[in-house]
């Protein structure tokens, strides 16, 4: 009676095709859309994709202990709608479809008095952008962790930074503490299919294609900064004292 049983059981399970089908399926979807177990997270080396949302950068924040410091939603940049943001206003975090700015625009190196990073991590803009502006700010509270990496990385370039942000476990468990399993599935079949486009030899995405991207805007030793990870040096947009 057991065998009998069980090959029923596999009978309703499967659709005219032979395709399993029914529970099963259900059970699938639900798995990857379920939260990551602490295991799942820490044995995975990706960053996964975060939502412009100022309610999971605020996480983030918290949870990298930083103190003092709230992200806001800005809806526009008129001096009235800017009038009612409280003060002081570290930095701004715009999210735009990527395309590369002139690279004559960006400085020849970074200033020793500047921290800045460069993205070489698939998905890691968000952190990169948060960390480029709170390196950039003089008066806050951060956590021990941060400390550490900021001293560690204080004396190695851009590029450096950012394949040390890759290697920043604390970071990167904060960054994922909110991916779903499908998040993780998402991100690796995009890597694996985009190292065939390189395989293939197939040209770089026209801007229509491009992907979004996060890029910060700084106010730091009397200038306003444009901090993208994704080009080589900061860009400075001209000076801004302490009035403005």
């Amino acid at each position: 009676m057991g065998g009998a049983k069980k090959t029923a059981a596999q009978e309703e399970g499967r659709d005219r095709g032979g395709r399993m089908a029914g529970v099963q399926k259900k059970s699938t979807a639900e798995d990857e859309l379920r939260p990551l177990t602490s295991e799942e997270r820490d044995s995975w080396n990706g960053f996964c994709e975060i939502e412009n949302e100022p309610a999971l950068f605020n996480a983030i924040l918290q949870d990298i202990g930083v103190k003092g410091v709230k992200v806001q939603e800005v809806v526009s940049l008129d001096e009235e709608m800017l009038a009612f943001l409280p003060k002081p206003i570290y930095g701004l975090i715009f999210l735009f479809r990527w395309r590369e700015d002139d690279p004559h625009k960006q400085e020849q190196t970074c200033p020793e008095s500047l921290w800045f990073a460069n993205q070489t991590v698939e998905n890691a803009c968000a952190t990169v952008a948060l960390l480029n502006i709170i390196y950039n700010i003089e008066d806050i509270e951060i956590g021990e962790e941060l400390k550490s990496f900021r001293e560690f990385t204080k004396d190695l370039s851009p590029a450096m930074r950012g394949y040390a942000i890759g290697n920043f476990e604390f970071v990167k468990k904060v960054h994922n503490s909110f991916a779903r399993k499908m998040d993780i599935l998402n991100t690796d079949m995009l890597l694996k299919n985009q190292q065939k486009w390189k395989a293939r030899g197939n040209q770089e995405l026209d801007e229509s294609e491009a992907g979004f991207h996060f890029i910060a805007f700084v106010k730091a030793k009397e200038r306003v900064w444009k901090f993208d990870g994704l080009e080589r040096q900061p860009q400075s947009l001209g000076k801004c004292m302490e009035e403005d």
